[in-house]
């Protein structure tokens, strides 16, 4: 605020001066709120995209194991599905 006074002085009138105090405080919080929200969204879709992307794998995976694998193969598969899907799925707070 002291940068905003120099450059105008009469901002440091008393009639003025609180009221600026009240409008850059709140956009200040305004561009706290919003910044923080949008980190939040980017680190969610970021981590989502990663966990369906091996969920889709794990699918694909699967499926070629149920077609032509192994007992051990089809459960190795299926487990590794059901992992993938658990961490795809799961809900953080």
């Amino acid at each position: 605020m002291d940068f905003l006074i120099s450059k105008a002085p009469f901002l440091a009138l008393p009639v003025v001066n609180p009221i600026l105090g009240l409008i850059v405080g709140e956009i200040l919080s305004i561009a706290i709120k919003e910044s923080a929200i949008g980190i939040y969204f980017a680190y969610t879709d970021m981590r989502v995209g990663k966990q369906g992307q091996d969920f889709e794998a794990a699918a694909l995976r699967n499926q070629a194991a149920q077609a032509s694998g192994t007992k051990e193969e089809k459960a190795a598969a299926e487990k590794a599905l059901i992992d993938s899907l658990r961490a795809f799925g799961r809900i953080n707070s």
